[in-house]
């Protein structure tokens, strides 16, 4: 009995404040809930349940914006069922529902953006979701959020759209350059430990670690790997700026990835010849 009050209740107000925006039924649809409102309200519930359930199996959140969801979706799933009655033609029927799906699409994904990053750019959304470390305000966050949306929409229509060169332009017309670097190297954090603790796992199997410390050069090895990818990501379509960096890092190189790359072309040389022998003999 709750469910269908609060049903009816959302049929009268049928309006979405997430993201500021303002999602109004239209006056042949609030007629026909009035109407119908009882006898739609199983079948909205089944509807509204199941995209919340779809959206859980599928996409991370903020437990905290569950409710907000759910309503979402039921306020939704109310509209697409009025349509049940509104139209008898099928085509315009899904045309209509298809019409309310992208309405509310800005207002749900405004909510799952800053926890994937498959929705909109990546770093983008990283940005969003470090919103209080950064210390944006509300205006800076409300333009990064119009322009994540806004690659979303494009990405849904076409899921090989390529914006990255547009996403980090987005990014540092809106963030300072410290702002931006702390969103990167949080992006490549966990990428960059590993690819340093390989490196010294390899010279340690080597035998080749002993006159090294452990800790201070695995991490001068990660703040190498850290910056190096810092450079691709904000330097993307823009060779010349990125291989200028670039050398400018690989002249400077620590004493770890020295010893590690050379380790690696003996180790690739010597498996050269091996093939080269091994084709030899097959003969």
């Amino acid at each position: 009995m709750r469910k269908l009050l609060s049903m009816l209740l959302l049929a009268i107000v049928c309006v979405s404040h997430v993201y500021a925006q303002k999602l109004t039924c239209t006056k042949e649809e609030a007629n026909v809930i009035q109407l119908y409102g009882k006898e739609m309200s199983h079948q909205v519930n089944i509807a509204s349940e199941d995209a919340l359930a779809e959206m859980q199996l599928k996409y991370l959140y903020n437990r905290n914006d569950l409710e907000h969801l759910r309503r979402l979706f039921e306020e939704r799933e109310q509209r697409k069922a009025a349509h049940n009655y509104l139209e008898r033609n099928p085509m315009e029927r899904v045309v209509e529902k298809q019409r309310i799906d992208s309405l509310y699409q800005d207002s749900i994904n405004a909510l799952l953006i800053p926890y994937n990053s498959n929705i909109s750019g990546e770093i983008i959304s990283l940005s969003l979701r470090m919103s209080d470390a950064l210390r944006l305000s509300k205006k800076e966050h409300r333009r990064l959020m119009e322009k994540a949306l806004d690659f979303a929409r494009r990405l849904r229509k076409n899921p090989y759209t390529n914006f990255k060169k547009e996403e980090m332009d987005v990014l540092k017309k809106n963030l300072s350059a410290k702002q931006l670097e702390t969103v990167i190297d949080e992006k490549n954090g966990m990428q960059a430990q590993v690819k340093a603790q390989r490196a010294w796992n390899a010279l340690e199997e080597a035998g080749v670690a002993y006159e090294l410390d452990s800790l201070p050069n695995v991490s001068r090895a990660r703040l190498y790997y850290l910056i190096e990818m810092r450079y691709w990501d904000m330097y993307v379509e823009q060779n010349e700026v990125r291989d200028r960096n670039l050398q400018d890092l690989y002249r400077s190189k620590p004493k770890i990835i020295k010893m590690y790359e050379a380790l690696d072309e003996k180790n690739r040389i010597k498996e050269k010849k091996e093939k080269s022998v091994g084709v030899e003999f097959s003969w």
